[in-house]
Order: C-alpha cells, then structure tokens, then sequence
C-alpha cells in the first residue's frame, strides 16, 4: 500500500513565490537533491559525479543538497571533499528547508536526482513528480517501483555513472520535458484516498 501525496506538491505555483525563494537561497539554475544526511542517502558518490562533469556542464549550475544532517562527521567529510576541488560556490548544503517551501524547489530545480542505496518507500520522489521534476534515480529498490517509467536510472554505487546520466538529461531538452510529463503522469497515481481505501479493505479482511 503505497503512501500518498499532499496537495501542496504540484506543478502550477505563484511566480512570484518562486522568484522569492530564488532570491532569498540566491539560486539560478541547479541540480537538486532532498533527504536527511546520512551515509546510506549516498551524498558522497552524488558529489564525486558533479564534481566530474563541472567542466562539461554549465559553470554556474549548481548542485543544492537539502535536508538536516544527522550524521555531523560524515557531513564534514562532504564538506572537506567539495572544499579540497574549491566548489564550495556550486555545491550547496542548505540544510533544513521549510516544509511548505520544498515544491518551490521541486517546480524550479533543473533535475532531481535521487542516489539513495536504500529505501522504505522514498516520498520525495513522489513530492518530485508531483511538482513536475524531471527525475533521475539509483537502479535498485523501491527507486523502480516508485517511478517506473517516470526516470532515468542509473548505478548508485559509480559515480562515473550517475555523472554520465546527468549530463545525457542536461544536455537533451526534449528528454527533459517527457521526463517532466512522465513525472506528473506517474505522481497521479499516489493519494490518500486510495491508501485509506486498501487499508481499509486490508482492516477488514482480518475480522
């Protein structure tokens, strides 16, 4: 029984609010990322695939990390690997974003990739989607399941690959935008009252 998603993810968002959360994260164009830091989130091999392609990609695209870290150690160890390329201009940690804010993200983001190597559900992605992303996830389960056809996928474990992946959805236009139609088509098929109703039906089976 799939979760599903909450009407403040979608597509269509005031202008002028996007504008305002371009200007108070002082963003243009960029790569997003949305999770809590930890190990298995796989922050480490995303960073390593930006950081090959820096050259290959726009100079002024970034890559924006949101989400609170609950590993400190390990964020500092991401933190002195982008310092040690002199990136810290084009990777951005923002840390914890208001909840309200996240669809600003997801409608302005240029791709949404999602490396994480493990996963209850992954919600998101399905936050993605909703809002139109064009999404890029790791090869393995539930990342297939969840998006089906709605992604690119890619190894999560070689960055020589997610780096490649990037690049081919970077620089394809028209892939972006089956990406962005995938994303809401396949977003469609999560809400909540189709979770309630196989819950329902999954209660009273038991009696």
């Amino acid at each position: 029984i799939y979760h599903g998603k909450s009407e403040l993810f979608k597509p269509d968002l005031d202008s002028r609010r996007l504008m305002d959360i371009k200007q108070k994260y002082g963003l243009d164009e960029f790569i997003l990322y949305v999770s809590n830091i930890y190990k298995y989130k796989n922050f480490s091999e995303l960073i390593r695939a930006f950081l090959l392609i820096r050259d290959q990609i726009k100079p002024d695209l970034k890559l924006v990390l949101v989400g609170q870290s609950f590993d400190d150690k390990h964020t500092e160890s991401l933190k002195a690997i982008i310092k040690s390329f002199g990136m810290e201009g084009r990777v951005i940690f923002l840390g914890h974003v208001p909840y309200e804010e996240l669809p600003n993200f997801y409608v302005l983001c240029q791709l949404f990739v999602y490396p994480s190597t493990c996963e209850s559900f992954g919600m998101t992605l399905v936050e993605a989607m909703a809002c139109g992303a064009s999404v890029i996830a790791s090869n393995i389960e539930p990342m297939l399941e969840i998006c089906q056809d709605a992604a690119i996928y890619f190894n999560p474990f070689s960055p020589q690959d997610i780096a490649e992946k990037i690049q081919a959805a970077l620089s394809n236009n028209i892939l972006l935008q089956e990406l962005r139609q995938r994303s809401l088509k396949r977003a469609n098929y999560f809400n909540w009252e189709k979770t309630a109703k196989e819950t329902l039906r999954v209660l009273e089976s038991c009696n």
